[in-house]
């Protein structure tokens, strides 16, 4: 329950951080803090989620008296690294373009890649989305 909290105080974190920028939304800071402002918001969807599947597994198994507090901790490390496994991307497309004013992760440059040649973003940053977010 304890990690729920940090989970929360993160996300109360960033819902103020986006408050602060104003009505208008326009992103004041460099790329670096672009980057991670994208990695904190795409990680804590996956922590809570994460969080919860360990509550939910850690109740099904002291049930059954197979409960330890090193297992605990391998399953908090393993939805840890995973997590920061799946955020990776979007600090590492994230950016602050000259022709927006927004904090965006943008897979434009993937779409040569993937065969498009379309410019803006790609539809290769929808289907990216997509599939995270499912």
């Amino acid at each position: 329950l304890y990690f729920l909290f940090l989970i929360n105080l993160m996300d109360y974190s960033l819902l103020i951080f986006e408050f602060s920028l104003g009505p208008g939304g326009q992103y004041p800071y460099s790329d670096w803090s672009c980057s991670l402002y994208q990695f904190l918001i795409q990680c804590n969807a996956l922590l809570s989620s994460g969080t919860l599947l360990m509550l939910v597994y850690h109740a099904y198994s002291s049930s059954s008296n197979y409960s330890s507090l090193t297992h605990l901790r391998i399953q908090l490390s393993i939805i840890l690294l995973t997590t920061t496994i799946l955020c990776i991307p979007s600090a590492l497309y994230s950016s602050y373009p000259s022709t927006s004013l927004y904090c965006v992760m943008d897979l434009s440059s993937q779409s040569e890649w993937a065969g498009s040649s379309t410019g803006g973003q790609s539809p290769v940053t929808a289907v990216f989305l997509l599939v995270y977010k499912s």
